[in-house]
């Protein structure tokens, strides 16, 4: 369920589907990571919306590391999360 303030729609009915697409290398501050993407199809019927969402997850523990979102028809997101490297610093 999602809320729209503009134009005061409340309790909008979501419904997605989540399916693994295999691993990609993609690349995060000149670094390579090895990633299982992960597609969510995102479908709002009132608002005659449809979107897939991306997910690009670390398959060892599960960290999104990258993501795309269709929050609403109007809002596209990207987002990137770095971490420290799982090995002591040098």
């Amino acid at each position: 369920w999602i809320d729209i303030y503009n134009g005061n729609r409340i309790g909008i009915a979501v419904n997605s589907r989540f399916s693994p697409h295999g691993i990609e290398t993609i690349s995060i501050l000149d670094k390579d990571y090895a990633l299982l993407r992960i597609d969510e199809q995102v479908d709002a019927p009132t608002l005659n919306f449809r979107a897939t969402n991306r997910y690009w997850v670390d398959p060892q523990d599960g960290f999104i590391l990258r993501s795309e979102q269709h929050l609403t028809p109007q809002l596209f997101l990207k987002i990137v999360q770095v971490r420290r490297d799982r090995g002591a610093a040098r």
